[in-house]
Formats: structure tokens, sequence, C-alpha cells
């Protein structure tokens, strides 16, 4: 009877202690498994992707360089350099630096750079903006603006009163883009609306 009972006892710690490894290692990993996924999907639909033509590199030590410094930078997901293309292909978050940005920091570290010329395709539209008392107001048009379907990045500046937007070649239009940044609240002088002629002139001649 003792042994029966010993038996038993014995069966259901087994099955105890089966049950019990089971959830610790199906449940979470599940979890985690699919938290992965989720952030996966993140990074997928909440970035963009620029491409530059860098000149001024003379090895893979230059390219590996620019790759490191555009990384460390906040905003920056991940940096392809490469010498032999002389081209640089950068990742970033919805919110991270933009192309300007990204640009000034190639060019401190003591290269040429310009956009790449398939993306010349694209326009820039710079916009006179009052109303804006301090920064905040400048980050909350520029998010507002980055929402749109056309428009690839938005630099707004509170001290120069200034939006610079840059658009697909079939996004929205600059009447379309003062409407809405004066849906936000701010006045936007639609005879300081300049479409720039490209990309190229707005970053040398357009500030």
């Amino acid at each position: 009877m003792q042994s029966a009972v010993k038996t038993i006892l014995g069966v259901v710690v087994f099955a105890a202690a089966f049950i019990g490894a089971y959830m610790l290692t199906s449940g979470p990993s599940k979890d985690r498994t699919r938290e992965k996924q989720e952030d996966a999907t993140v990074v997928k639909t909440a970035s963009r992707t620029e491409r530059f033509h860098v000149e001024g590199m003379t090895c893979d030590g230059c390219a590996n360089g620019i790759k490191r410094k555009l990384e460390e930078v906040h905003g920056v997901i991940a940096a392809k350099v490469s010498f032999p293309d002389k081209e640089a292909k950068v990742q970033l978050t919805a919110d991270g630096p933009s192309a300007d940005a990204v640009m000034s920091i190639i060019k401190e570290a003591g290269y040429k750079v310009e956009l790449a010329s398939d993306q010349t395709g694209e326009r820039v539209e710079i916009f006179h903006v009052e109303g804006m008392t301090c920064d905040g107001c400048a980050n909350g048009i520029k998010k507002k603006l980055e929402t749109i379907e056309g428009i690839l990045t938005a630099d707004v500046s509170f001290e120069k009163k200034q939006a610079k937007v840059r658009l697909a070649s079939d996004g929205p239009t600059a009447a379309k883009v003062a409407e809405i940044i004066t849906a936000e609240g701010y006045k936007v002088d639609k005879e300081q609306v300049a479409p720039a002629e490209s990309e190229h002139e707005s970053h040398n001649g357009g500030e």
C-alpha cells in the first residue's frame, strides 16, 4: 500500500514539474518572440533611408570612420558607407536627423557630400512661418508635417521662422503644406513660399 502511494505521489510530482517547466519555457518564450516581432515591425514601418554621394574618401578606413560617426548619432539606426561607390546609405528613425543634418555630420568629418543623384527628383519647399514662440512649436510643426504621405523630412527653425520641407516628386503641393501649417495655428506668408530648384541648390543657397 505504501509503495503504491509513493508511486502515485512520484507521478504527481513529476507531472507538476513537467507542467511548470513547459509554462516557463513556452509562455514567456512566445511572448518574447512576439515582442521581438513587434519591435521589428516598428523598425520597418517607422524608418526611412537616405542616400548620399560622398567625395574625399581615400580608403575603406575613411568609410568606416564615417560609418562609426553616423551611428553614434541618436536617430541613426544603421549606416552603410562604401569607399569604392563613394556612397553612404543611412537608415534613420522617422523622427531621426534630417538629410541636411546627416550631411552636416559628414562634412564635419572632412568630406564633401550631396544627396545621391537618383534622389534629385525630390523637391524642397521653403516657408516663412509666423507665430512660433519656442523650439517646441517648431518641433510640433515638424512632427505634424512628417506624418503626411509624400513629405520626406521637415526642418523647422524657430529662430529663422522657417520651415524647409523635402517632398517626394508626387508629394503634396506647397499650398497644401501651407494649409497644414496654418491648421496648426500658425501664419504662413505665401509670398515667402519658394520652391528650391533642386535639393543641391537648397543646401547651398536656401539657408
